[in-house]
């Protein structure tokens, strides 16, 4: 169950630095381009309708919904959901699925929406303590607020996926899954819509870190083939061209493991976020080069970056820092051009705790309209969803 199937990112992730606390808070936002338009945290908050713990969520950038999965224990019996909201009210649409485990063994995962307005969940079944059943169910539309049909990931039913890229609007995605039974990570390319594969190439990788260029289908990780995904030093990006399997490597630029990545698809462009020395990475990806600066007045890995999100209409990407380093107590999202330049810091978030249960955080954005959700921790973990503006 998901407990224990998240338990093992503590293997690949360095979190520690992400407990640690900080002190006082206060709530902040700046615009370094002059703008005079109100940004930051909004006043629009998701609460799951079972008041669980949210193990994932996504928002249509073409629609008007959102959707993510829960799970809430009381007692030995554990209840898990899947549901649709709105973004705009931050109303529960719909329960699409609201189930009871009464061993605690089931659990949803929502993953995204994928292509144009599918919604894509994983459902993990515990047949024992040690086999664990994977199925995929899709939403497509989203907006139909129901289930339409499976989508058969390559491999077996143990294959979960770690990772998916957070492309919208074109049909194909990238994806990173552990085959349980050999727990070595893999990559490939599906139109999900479509029920369509591209090869399956095994891949050392650094787990939820994955992107897409989706005009030329190279998805891009941290690792390599047979390299490493390393806690120290120059990080390794591997390239996988989806449509003939092939993989290379070059070695990026900053220290440490990267903990989020996302790419700008028209101009080639990545940016990334690496542990060590709390910097945030702009590459060049058809030279293969690129420069780090280390986040606004970090000093330590604990003030390191995580989700990387792109903005393709005002060509932007969205930074979370859990532990803030411009306001105590607080997290942060910062707002960096494709040159690199800082132009606005959005602070008074509170998705600081990470827990080893929940998925890391993630910026889900709508970029029309430049707006959001992102994750609010509780006592719980992951216990809303707030909205912002940027």
């Amino acid at each position: 169950m998901i407990k224990t199937r998240f338990f093992r990112t503590v293997l690949y992730l360095d979190v520690a630095g992400i407990l640690l606390a900080s002190a006082c808070g206060a709530l902040a936002q700046t615009a370094q381009d002059g703008s005079k338009r109100p940004i930051g945290p909004g006043n629009v908050f998701v609460d799951p309708a079972l008041g669980g713990v949210i193990f994932g969520f996504d928002v249509d950038q073409n629609g008007s919904e959102g959707l993510l999965s829960e799970a809430l224990t009381t007692g030995a019996n554990c209840t898990y959901a899947t549901e649709t909201f709105d973004q705009t009210t931050g109303d529960i649409v719909k329960l699409v699925r609201d189930a009871e485990s009464p061993d605690c063994g089931d659990d949803d995962v929502t993953w995204g929406v994928v292509g144009t307005s599918v919604g894509l969940v994983e459902h993990q079944h515990s047949v024992s303590f040690d086999h664990l059943q994977v199925t995929y169910q899709v939403l497509d539309p989203l907006e139909g607020n129901q289930f339409t049909g499976s989508w058969p990931a390559p491999g077996n039913e143990r294959d979960e996926i770690w990772g998916v890229s957070r492309n919208q609007g074109t049909p194909l995605n990238a994806f990173q899954v552990l085959d349980l039974n050999n727990y070595l990570l893999y990559v490939f390319g599906s139109n999900v819509a479509q029920n369509a594969f591209g090869p399956v190439e095994q891949l050392v990788s650094t787990p939820f870190v994955i992107g897409l260029n989706t005009h030329t289908d190279i998805a891009f990780l941290s690792g390599g083939a047979t390299g490493k995904s390393d806690q120290f030093g120059p990080p390794s990006i591997a390239e996988v061209e989806l449509t003939s399997g092939k993989i290379t490597t070059f070695e990026g630029v900053g220290s440490g493991t990267i903990q989020g990545l996302a790419v700008d698809s028209a101009d080639n462009i990545a940016c990334t976020t690496t542990y060590e020395d709390a910097s945030v990475e702009f590459y060049d990806l058809t030279s293969e080069s690129g420069f780090d600066e280390v986040l606004p007045g970090c000093t330590t890995a604990a003030c390191s970056g995580f989700d990387v999100e792109f903005d393709p209409v005002h060509k932007l990407f969205l930074v979370a820092q859990p532990i803030s380093s411009q306001v105590a107590n607080v997290s942060t999202i910062y707002v960096y051009n494709t040159e690199g330049t800082l132009l606005e810091t959005l602070n008074g978030f509170n998705f600081t705790t990470q827990r080893f249960d929940v998925l890391p955080v993630h910026i889900a954005i709508h970029p029309s309209n430049r707006s959001g959700f992102v994750d609010v921790t509780n006592s719980l973990g992951t216990g809303s969803l707030q909205s912002f503006t940027y």
